[in-house]
Formats: structure tokens, sequence, C-alpha cells
């Protein structure tokens, strides 16, 4: 939607028009004796820069006023453009205060923001005019937001000007045009910067300012910590309620395996935090650990009492004040955390709402203040912080109670957060291309930050959630991934084109032969042609994994699909897995589990494949061998060739540093089992029992997990009697049962359910258009 033609134009004598050429200036003599030079001599014009500057430095607050029957915020502002002589003026806010929420009645607890497409356009007229930005006509705009809060005192009624929606102004579509019917096309990033008292611990500013701008050699990864934390209480039909736990993992994953699979410099290291608890966190952060990069939290947020009232952990169900208890009315911020998986937790009623009592006060949650978590993060030199926990950046508030405001006042230079509650889907969206544009093409912090919003905006969110995801930075702000930026620009032409001709020109030459022998039928022609198939294939297979590594990068991994994304990720972790993980790691399992279900057996022996894949890329296990129970059922089959022959093995290009490094999973106990359990005889069983414990005994089983699945109950499992044989319940029957009651995922929408064959005549048309465009 273009910008109407009823907005009023701005200009004043500060803000002039930028495209205009202006008149040589005379250079005047300098007190260290350099030149002198009047008007008659012409002195080379100063180049023009393609790119609109912008700071907005917020002077002082004036307090609320009275405008139009409503109560707005006001503050004295001092504007910046191109770095002209500063221009001050007064800057109320486009909404009255109760117009950031839904619901008025909590101030805290309300954090809902809803926006149409009329009251988004209303928002950008009221900032746009009284900024005047109007004369910013290049295609290229920076936009710096700065607050200065030294000063400011935690018990002031202080307003910040972070709690206006800047986010707003990266709206191309409203920005007017240079030209009458020119469509207005412009990048505009925009960014937030606090000046803060910095705690002095055992990090500085100066030492995390050194950080991010260390060089990077060909072997560098880009290491990111991922905390995840989920509730792991179920609903009355005993289903968990939380989030998937693959909301910022799967994107992750994705971005993983193709810096691995085309040889991307740095690549992407990935360690999760299992199963998101607090302790498990200073395991990570433990002094001499490697740094990492980035820190993403993927939890809930909240904003509540300094000092909450007592609440007693019962199976999670949390305890109801005394009417008469008193409780503070101090504020601060939170970050839930998990707490260990409970099978006896208790479940949410029928009555209740799951995810309204997640994101307040439920007690299957650790609510930990975010200056403490600030501090861990600053004794490790972490210099960027992530996360999509709602209320992250809330601004409307206190100034303190800002997460970006703690985690900056702790040494973090750059953070990105959530400045309202948000949807799932926004979460999701924003942060694939957040990293994407990060490790995939280079881009700066902030750069990132405003490519999440701009996929937003392209999603068609119906909320205007793209104003929610905010971008701070520490000031004076830094830069840090100067040294592994990646050119724009298309890779090389001739070699792109090069291995095109080599691919196709050998199917090309086999198919002719094929024709010339059929037709001709020629005898020498039946000595090559074995040979030329086995040169074009070769070669069809090589230099697929050339362009694999030449071809340019994708923009984004997700499409439009309506009002919801639509992800080609390949990673679908559910809170169930998380689980399993937790219970692998726990002492008291001893590393072994048996995993069973008996009304989704076949899935779950479907998914031990991409759960082996996601932790050997998320640093659980360093390697995984995945061998099916039936191998073991014959002594051929259970030899060393054939048993190499029938093993999946998935391997990490690191050493990780937390908990066993090799994951053992035997899959499909079930099938194995009824080909040797007769009516009496179970020495057939025994035997084949001997062979699998034989097998297993080779791995070392201190430093190794031991997974079994099958759809065998749990009092069937430990029956270990019936086998009479102490070697076989001390190896196979001591895993510990778990039922596995995730249901499956639903199946995908009409639309998307049905995929394209690879040699359709509109992927071949696609491929082909795209060859075109890489070579023209």
């Amino acid at each position: 939607m273009n910008r109407p033609e009823s907005y009023p134009a701005v200009t004043t004598p500060l803000l002039i028009d930028l495209t205009a050429p202006t008149a040589p200036t005379p250079t005047i003599g300098t007190a260290n004796g350099s030149p002198r030079s009047d008007g008659n001599i012409s002195s080379t014009p100063k180049q023009v820069s393609p790119v609109d500057k912008i700071a907005i430095h917020n002077k002082e607050y004036l307090g609320p006023h009275f405008i139009n029957g409503q109560n707005r915020r006001k503050w004295t502002v001092a504007i910046t453009v191109n770095g002209q002589p500063e221009r001050t003026t007064e800057l109320v806010d486009p909404f009255a205060e109760e117009e950031y929420h839904k619901d008025n009645n909590n101030r805290v607890q309300r954090g809902n923001l809803e926006l149409n497409q009329d009251r988004i356009e209303k928002y950008f007229k009221g900032l746009f005019d009284q900024l005047g930005l109007g004369c910013c006509r290049k295609k290229d705009c920076r936009i710096s937001i700065h607050e200065d809060v030294t000063q400011v005192s935690e018990t002031s009624d202080f307003a910040s000007i972070h709690s206006l929606l800047w986010e707003i102004l990266e709206h191309s579509n409203f920005w007017p045009c240079s030209e009458p019917g020119e469509r207005p096309v412009k990048r505009i990033r925009l960014s937030r910067t606090l000046n803060v008292l910095t705690k002095d611990l055992t990090a500085t500013s100066s030492s995390i300012d050194r950080r991010t701008t260390c060089p990077t050699t060909t072997s560098a990864e880009f290491r990111v910590l991922l905390v995840i934390a989920r509730s792991f209480k179920k609903n009355i039909d005993q289903r968990y309620v939380d989030y998937p736990a693959s909301l910022i993992q799967g994107p992750l994953l994705n971005i993983a395996r193709r810096t691995k699979k085309r040889g991307i410099t740095p690549k992407l290291h990935i360690d999760v935090v299992r199963p998101g608890t607090v302790e498990e966190l200073d395991e990570y952060l433990r002094p001499g650990c490697k740094p990492y990069d980035i820190v993403h939290f993927d939890l809930h947020g909240k904003i509540g009492p300094v000092k909450p009232v007592t609440k007693s952990w019962v199976g999670g169900r949390s305890k109801t004040p005394a009417p008469d208890e008193k409780t503070t009315q101090e504020l601060q911020s939170y970050l839930r955390f998990a707490r260990p998986y409970d099978r006896n937790l208790a479940s949410f009623g029928r009555r209740d709402n799951p995810i309204k009592m997640l994101l307040h006060d439920d007690a299957s949650l650790h609510d930990v203040p975010v200056k403490e978590i600030a501090e861990k993060l600053q004794r490790c030199n972490i210099s960027k912080v992530t996360l999509n926990a709602c209320l992250s950046s809330y601004a409307q508030s206190q100034i303190f109670l800002n997460m970006c405001h703690t985690f900056i006042s702790y040494g973090i230079a750059h953070v990105s957060a959530m400045s309202f509650q948000i949807l799932e889907s926004t979460a999701e969206v924003y942060y694939t291309a957040f990293y994407e544009s990060l490790i995939l093409r280079g881009e700066e912090f902030h750069v990132a930050a405003a490519c999440g919003r701009k996929a937003l905006r392209a999603n068609n969110n119906p909320y205007g959630h793209a104003l929610l995801p905010t971008n701070y930075h520490q000031y004076p702000r830094t830069f840090s991934n100067e040294l592994w930026r990646r050119s724009p620009e298309r890779s090389n032409q001739l070699a792109l084109l090069a291995l095109h001709c080599a691919r196709y020109g050998a199917i090309f030459l086999l198919l002719a032969l094929c024709l010339t022998y059929l037709w001709l039928k020629p005898l020498y022609l039946s000595m090559i042609i074995p040979v030329a198939s086995v040169l074009a294939i070769g070669a069809w297979v090589l230099t697929e994994h050339w362009l694999m590594r030449l071809m340019p990068m994708a923009e984004h991994t997700y499409e439009s699909c309506g009002e919801k994304p639509s992800y080609q990720t390949g990673f679908k972790i559910d809170i169930e897995h998380l689980v399993i993980e937790d219970r692998l790691k726990s002492e008291d399992n001893q590393g072994a589990l048996y995993v069973w279900s008996s009304q989704y057996s076949k899935e779950l022996s479907d998914c031990v494949h991409d759960l082996a894949n996601t932790w050997v890329l998320t640093g659980f296990v360093d390697k995984v061998d995945i061998v099916s129970a039936s191998v073991f059922s014959w002594t051929l089959t259970s030899l060393f060739p054939f048993r190499w022959l029938r093993t999946h093995r998935y391997r990490s290009d690191s050493v990780g540093m937390v908990g066993r490094r090799q994951l053992l999973i035997i899959k499909d106990f079930d099938h194995f089992y009824p080909k040797h359990a007769k009516e009496e005889d179970l020495e057939d069983l025994r035997v084949a029992l001997h062979r699998m414990v034989s097998f297993i005994e080779g791995y070392d089983r201190d430093d190794t997990y031991l997974l079994i699945t099958g759809s065998y109950d749990e009092e069937w499992w430990i029956d270990g009697n019936r086998y009479n044989d102490e070697r076989i319940v001390n190896t196979i029957v001591r895993a510990v049962p778990h039922n596995h009651n995730t249901t499956p995922s639903p199946p995908p929408p009409p639309s998307l359910r049905k995929q394209d064959s690879r040699w359709s005549l509109r992927v071949m048309k696609r491929r082909w258009s795209k060859l075109w465009n890489d070579i023209v």
C-alpha cells in the first residue's frame, strides 16, 4: 500500500533535499597551516552517500500530556540526518498508553498487541510526520534510536522512548516516492541502542568488543548455545500442551545441515541445553569451555513480583495463597526454565487454559531472574543473546523490566527479543530468516534482525506481529560479521556453465550411443556402452556435489502459504523427545531406556533416524549406531560383515562436552521376539539374546547410552525372570521402560500433501529456468 497523498510534506531548514547538487564550498585556512582557497578555485566535490543515516536521541521525557481527550506520553528528541546539525523537536506518542494492550486490567500480564492495517498506517503517519523524514528519498536507509539511561532511577516514573513501535518505520510501502507513480522500494534497517551503567563483574564491555572482532580462520565455527525449556505437564488427554521443541531448533538444524553439505565456512555448531534447567546451563558455561557466539533462549518469559508467594511443588500443582497474604508490588523480569522430568506430574484440569498458565505462574516451570542469567553469560564473555520469550523486550513499563536492558547492562553487546506476547509462527518465521541472514549470508546482527521482520511482513501476518521483534545494541554499537561476510553477487557463472554442460552432456552422449547401437548394432558399441554408463553416472554424482557448493544461496527456506508459513526443514522435535533425552541422561536410569508404544510403534521406529541425526547435530552425542533387532535372529546375519551393512551410522564433526558420547539404538524389539518365543522352548530366544548381549557389550558401558524400542508394555519388559539368565537381565532388561505416547503429527493440508516428482514437468521447467537465470 502506498502512502496516501494527503500526508503533508515536512520541510525544515535543516532537512534539505540531499539529492540536489550543492555549490562548492570555499576552503578556509586552518590552524595547522593547511592551504586556503577561495570561491574562484574549484575544489573536489564531496561524494554523496547512497544511504540515508537517521539518528534519533531521547533528550528528555516530558511526562504524560492530555491531548485530544487522551493522556499521551511526550519526549524531547534530537534528530540528525546524514550528519547535518541536529534538530530538536517534541515527539508525542501516536497511541494512548491503554491502546498498546488488549486487556487493561493487569498492566503486567496483558502484554497483548493487536494491530490491523489501518492502525499500523495511522501509527506510521504519526511518527513520520513528527520526525520530518519526508526528505529521505534514498533507496537505503539506516535508522538508529538511542537513549541514555545512566542517570535514570529505578523508582522514577521515567518512560523510555523504546516503548514506541519504532519498527513500523521499516514498512517501506508507507514511505513517499521520489517520483510520481514510482513504486516505493527501500531497504530500511532499524536498530535500538542503550547507554547503560555496565555491571563490573569478571568481564567488561571492552573485552566483549575484542571478542566480537576476533579474526576467523578457514576452519571457524559459528557456535550457538540453544536453551530449550518446555513444561512436561500434560492435559486431561495425557498429551503435552507446550509449544514444540523444534520451534527454533528446526531452522537451526536445517542451516547446520546446509553449511555441512555445501562446505560453507564458518560451519554452524549447535549445543542444546537438555532438559533446559539452570543446572544444565551451568554445565555448558563452566570455566574452560569454548565460548559461544550466540546464546538463544527458547522458553517462556514473564514479569512478576520480586518475591513471589511461596508455592508448594506437589506434582506441579501450585498452592493457592491465603486471601490475607500480602505480596510485594515490586516487579522483576523472569525467564521460565524447565524442571527435570517427573512422571508423577499432575495434569492440567479440563477447565484450565494451559498456555496462559504456562506463560504466567504454573509451577511446572522454574522462574529465574534475568539478572542471574545475565551474570552467568557475562562471566563467559557472551556477546550476543537472542530470545523468543514473550515480553522479553517489554518497554511499556519501567525500562529496568526490559530484559534487553538487563543483558546490555551486564556487557552483552547485541540482543534480539520480543516486545509483547507473540504467536508460535511469529518466532519461527522471524528467527528462520534471522539466522539465515546472520550465518549463511554473514550479515551484521541488526541487518539480520531487519531481514527477520521483512520475512514477517512478507508472510502477511494479520496481527502486525512484524513490529514485535526488536534488536537492542550496546552503545557505541560494534559489528561482528565483517570478516566472514559473503558477497551478495552470484557465484562463478563460467564454472556453473561448465558443470551443467558436463552433467547433461554425459547423459546425452550415453543416450546417443544407445540409440546408435539399437539402429546400426555395431559390435564395438556393446563394449563401450557399459563403460560410458559408469562414466555418465560418475559425472552426474560428482557434478551434483560441486553444483551444491557453487549455486547461489536461496533467500529463505519458507514459502508464504495463506496466513501460515510452510517450512521444509525436515526436523520435527516433540516434547516427548525432550523427555527421552532427559531420561537417558538421568543417573537413576544408568543410561539405558526401553521406549515402547503399543499404538504408535511404527511411528516410533521411523522417528529414531531423525532423532539420531538431531542428537548428533546438537551435541547430545558424537556418534549414533542404529541396528534392527532382527539382525540377531540368525547366526549368519549377526556376523560382522552382514551386521555392518545393516547398521545406520551418524557421526559428528566435533567432540561434545557434557554427558556420554555414544548412543546405541536397537529398534523393533517386538519384531525380534515372536520369531523365537515358542510355547515352552525358549532356547532359540536365549541364544539370539546372547548374540545381542555380546554386541552391546562391545560398547563402553560408561560412555554409551542404550535405547531399545518396541511395542511390548512395561509389565512385560520388567518381567526378566522368564529369561533365567543374569547376563541378559544385566545388559538388556536393565533398560528402564518408558511409554512413548506422542500423537503422530497431523497430515499436511491437501495443497501440500502431494509432492511433485523430481522429474515432473513442473520441476524440470523450474530447474531449467533457474539454470538459464544463473547463466544469463
